[in-house]
């Protein structure tokens, strides 16, 4: 049997399609085409890809889901300072001149205040009441001017039960001068405000 046709028998025998090019005789060195095997991706490299995928999807949905609620902030807030300058001590300083202006509508607020001053020390020439300019006033008020009447300021607001303690030059002179009824511009002067949460009490008697 010759070349070409033992060449054709054999190529009879293969389980693949004949082609055009199992044809070719064997003389001219073809002996068909290269059929290479499909790629495929192996299962292992599959199964690494898709564990890191979920990986990196379940840490995003955590962070995002702390983000959300508040337990993770991404804008932190500066640290507050805080100031070493001591706490000024409440003193009961009978040295100052103390205004009492009503501003309860009830007449029997400013006298029982002054009252509650005389037992506590200070002396009748250094208490002038009068009336505010309104009468419903709603927390009683200390004003003091200057840095320096602070601890005393706090002292009558303890006295009196004042909710309210404010630096202010509102019942001072432009110059300094205290208001009207202190004896001389040298006299220290604070102002209450007598409001509706007054509570008319028992006066306290001088330390």
């Amino acid at each position: 049997m010759r070349a070409p046709y033992l060449y054709d028998a054999l190529v009879s025998r293969q389980t693949y399609p004949r082609d055009r090019f199992d044809g070719v005789s064997a003389a001219s060195g073809r002996v068909g085409a290269h059929r290479a095997e499909n790629p495929r991706m192996r299962a292992g490299l599959v199964l690494f890809w898709a564990a890191i995928a979920t990986v990196v999807l379940l840490v995003a949905g955590i962070f995002a889901s702390m983000v959300y609620t508040g337990r993770i902030d991404l804008t932190p807030q500066t640290a507050p300072s805080y100031s070493d300058t001591p706490e000024v001590p409440a003193v009961r300083d009978t040295s100052y001149s103390i205004l009492v202006l009503n501003g309860t509508g009830n007449p029997a607020a400013s006298t029982d205040a002054v009252a509650r001053l005389e037992a506590a020390g200070w002396t009748a020439d250094k208490v002038i009441a009068g009336a505010a300019s309104t009468t419903s006033f709603a927390t009683t008020t200390v004003y003091y001017s200057s840095d320096a009447d602070l601890g005393a300021a706090k002292g009558l607001a303890d006295l009196l039960n004042a909710g309210s303690i404010v630096q202010s030059n509102a019942y001072t002179g432009a110059s300094g001068t205290p208001s009207p009824g202190a004896t001389s511009a040298n006299t220290k002067q604070l102002t209450i405000v007598l409001g509706a949460d007054y509570q008319l009490g028992t006066a306290t008697p001088a330390p």
